[in-house]
């Protein structure tokens, strides 16, 4: 490790300096990390982390298991990247982790990648140590600086919106079945921001699929719609 790098890992909190080496070894992306032959991550041990918000065990659980196409894994691994959870937090990683689990037909993470898509995600404000060094660093030499910012955020820091892509998204979790996804389609449908075009039939229909289902959003927005 570079003495510069060393020092500023030093210098991180307890808990960021566990992660570090809990995942040494491991790459956040398949480009820059060929996996070993067999996981060694532990996704009930992952997802229990995952569920009680503490990132730095399910980050070491989840990424190996991420890396070799387990698709809950990789779901959750991207919605780590959105929050911050255990990471810097970053949309365009998280877009990354998503992709591959919705191209699963994980209809969680297909719905997690519509709501970004449709509504675009702005860089997110990193005050986190490595990136202040890199940004002190970069008054001395702006290249080098912004080379080591690439390597910590390789899939960009925000994600431009595309409504087409995202509503293509939410169709297909909504066609899987997950109830969420299709009161948000119907709502969106039936209410369109700028760039989606309105279809009240085809929302209708999957408010009503959403609301004999219990789902009390959709139950009222077919109130709204019907009275209106």
């Amino acid at each position: 490790m570079h003495p510069l790098l060393a020092r500023l890992v030093r210098a991180l909190p307890d808990p960021v300096r566990r992660v570090i080496q809990a995942v040494r070894g491991h790459r956040l992306f398949p480009r820059r990390w060929r996996p070993p032959a067999r996981p060694t991550g532990d996704l009930a041990a992952g997802i229990a982390a995952f569920d009680r918000g503490d990132g730095a065990a399910a980050l070491p659980a989840l990424l190996p298991l991420a890396h070799h196409g387990v698709a809950d894994a990789q779901y959750r691994l991207g919605l780590m990247c959105l929050h911050g959870l255990g990471l810097v937090r970053d949309p365009g990683d998280a877009v990354f982790w998503l992709e591959r689990a919705a191209a699963q037909d994980h209809a969680a993470a297909q719905f997690e990648l519509a709501i970004i898509y449709i509504s675009g995600s702005a860089a997110p404000v990193d005050d986190s140590p490595v990136v202040q060094w890199y940004r002190l660093a970069s008054l001395e030499n702006r290249a080098t600086a912004r080379s080591n910012l690439d390597l910590l955020h390789p899939n960009g820091l925000g994600v431009a919106a595309d409504p087409t892509t995202g509503m293509a998204w939410l169709l297909s979790a909504a066609t899987l079945g997950l109830v969420v996804a299709q009161t948000r389609l119907g709502q969106i449908l039936a209410n369109p921001p700028q760039g989606i075009q309105r279809n009240l039939g085809v929302a209708l229909h999957w408010l009503t699929q959403a609301a004999d289902q219990g789902d009390a959003d959709a139950q009222f927005q077919l109130g709204v719609l019907h009275a209106g």
